[in-house]
């Protein structure tokens, strides 16, 4: 008696891999909306507690003071590996005053979002790609109520510690200068992710460091406009430098 045939029948559906089936768990349970509270709440505690359990250091501190006293708005740029800790340099100044920062769009921009808005950060949703026409209004509506804003001119998705013209554009309709900042921590993490984003552990030493304003006085599309897009880009790589070097990690971007 032949054996039994065992090959699949044509209309039979495929059973999927186990692999996938738990990639499909694992994007379903992301994508709730409760979990990305709770995960948004324990990202925000756990920042809060290296920001406490850490020793930092101030550079630079009386530019943000000098503008608080003024009662003037800045439009702060920031490498986009450099965010995460970007809000405890502003509550060391302001108390109460929300600091507008653009996230992007994207389920992790979402995440982080709900994160950085447990520690008083107003999240702009857009980036360069989805929604940054829309953002870049929005910053410079914003700039010209009086608010202060955080800007990564290499999101969301790079090139990395390469000035996109954006940020030049907000801070010449808006008539505010552009502060490049930057912070480093001794002991930290880094993803592999495109930025090689920095993720912070406590008891370490760290530092942020503020840079000189600098005034924009050209459109992106003139020449001026590229030179002062070159320069930007110049200062935020000798903050970073700055903030490295003295953590012990000179040469690090």
């Amino acid at each position: 008696m032949p054996a039994p045939n065992k090959t699949n029948h044509p209309n039979k559906p495929k059973k999927p891999k186990p692999d996938r089936v738990t990639k499909r768990l694992a994007k379903a349970v992301l994508q709730s909306i409760l979990l990305e509270k709770i995960l948004a709440a324990v990202i925000a505690l756990w920042l809060r507690f290296c920001f406490v359990t850490s020793r930092w250091e101030l550079s630079g501190i009386e530019v943000m003071e000098s503008a608080r006293d003024a009662g003037k708005p800045l439009l702060f740029a920031l490498w986009h590996n450099r965010i995460i800790m970007m809000v405890f340099l502003w509550r060391r100044v302001h108390k109460k005053p929300r600091l507008g920062v653009i996230i992007s769009g994207h389920r992790d921009g979402l995440l982080i979002a709900r994160a950085v808005a447990w520690l008083g950060i107003r999240p702009i949703k857009g980036s360069s790609k989805r929604g940054g026409s829309v953002a870049l209004l929005e910053v410079v509506r914003a700039l010209q109520r009086g608010e202060s804003i955080a800007i990564t001119p290499d999101g969301p998705k790079g090139p990395p510690f390469v000035v996109k013209p954006g940020i030049l554009g907000a801070a010449y309709r808006a008539g505010v200068p552009i502060v490049p900042v930057a912070y480093a921590m001794s002991r930290q993490i880094r993803l592999k992710s495109w930025d090689r984003l920095v993720i912070p552990r406590p008891f370490s030493r760290a530092i942020f460091v503020i840079g000189e304003p600098l005034p924009v006085t050209a459109t992106t599309d003139s020449a001026g406009g590229e030179a002062l897009r070159l320069e930007l880009q110049r200062r935020l790589m000798a903050v970073t430098e700055r903030a490295n070097h003295a953590v012990g990690k000179s040469g690090e971007k």
